[in-house]
């Protein structure tokens, strides 16, 4: 039987199926991880098919957001569970953690109900914010690659951009002009890479 605190008793997830059946983990906050690292707030060790950190929990109103780390499936009632598709468990929800399986007592005082009302990140949003930082990461290079090659003259060239892109908006015959400059710029850049790559080879 879990101790009760001074703020009541705290929800937690109960093993009900598996090689540790009847052990309980609290949970007062969250990012909480499952799996079998000694990290995880529910730590899972005598099963061999649950991965070092599996799943990974975090409060929502009235109950929690169950997503897949690493390893093999989970499921939360029956639901498979993924990396973009999160599923959520409330009070009494079984989750299936490789061969071990999970309910989740949720107390009235417990975590979930004091986030009741509270906004919560959607799939969408969590999948922009991995995405978004690897995407800069992607631009930053071709980014960079070009500022070593223009040299002084890169923010002149951005400034230059920038107008050609605003008088294009109100005045679209300035496209074909644009389009010739942007010609004149390709064969500037080649001709300075070429020039660098001379260079190089000279300093070898």
């Amino acid at each position: 039987m879990m101790a009760q605190g001074a703020g009541g008793y705290p929800d937690a997830f109960e093993i009900v199926n598996g090689p540790e059946d009847g052990t309980e983990f609290p949970v007062t906050r969250t990012p909480v991880d499952i799996g079998a690292d000694p990290g995880c707030g529910v730590l899972i060790q005598c099963d061999q098919s649950v991965h070092r950190f599996h799943a990974r929990v975090t409060v929502v109103s009235e109950g929690y957001r169950i997503r897949k780390l690493h390893g093999g499936p989970i499921y939360v009632n029956g639901r498979r569970a993924g990396a973009l598709r999160s599923r959520i468990a409330r009070n009494n929800s079984l989750i299936s953690v490789g061969g071990t399986e999970l309910m989740l007592r949720c107390a009235p005082d417990g975590l979930a109900s004091r986030s009741h009302g509270l906004p919560t990140e959607s799939d969408l949003g969590w999948t922009l914010r991995l995405l978004i930082p690897f995407l800069l990461s992607l631009v930053k290079t071709p980014i960079r690659w070009v500022r070593n090659l223009a040299g002084r003259h890169f923010w002149l060239i951005v400034v230059i951009a920038a107008l050609i892109a605003a008088a294009a908006y109100f005045r679209p015959s300035v496209l074909s002009w644009a389009r010739d400059w942007t010609l004149f710029g390709f064969y500037w850049l080649r001709w300075h890479f070429i020039e660098l790559y001379y260079r190089i080879m000279e300093s070898t």
